[in-house]
């Protein structure tokens, strides 16, 4: 998501928020549902630009990256020396 998220970036003027869960709302205990409310509502309120609604978060492209290892998304770490 997060690399299609970034070929959507070329598109000015929208509000894009794509979501997704591990597991398919079909399953109990997903968070399927929840995402998808929680997108729909970053959609109507953020500015225009493209975002990822997953986990209880929204993370805009580019600052994000799955975790396979914790199967979560995640904030991609900035690297700054001192």
């Amino acid at each position: 998501m997060s690399e299609t998220g970034e070929a959507l970036e070329s598109i000015q003027g929208k509000t894009i928020v794509l979501t997704g869960a591990l597991a398919p709302a079909r399953f109990r205990g997903t968070d399927a549902v929840f995402n998808i409310g929680c997108a729909t509502r970053a959609a109507q309120s953020l500015p225009p630009g493209v975002y990822l609604a997953m986990n209880c978060h929204i993370f805009p492209v580019g600052k994000v990256r799955k975790n396979c290892e914790v199967r979560c998304f995640g904030w991609i770490e900035s690297s700054t020396s001192t």
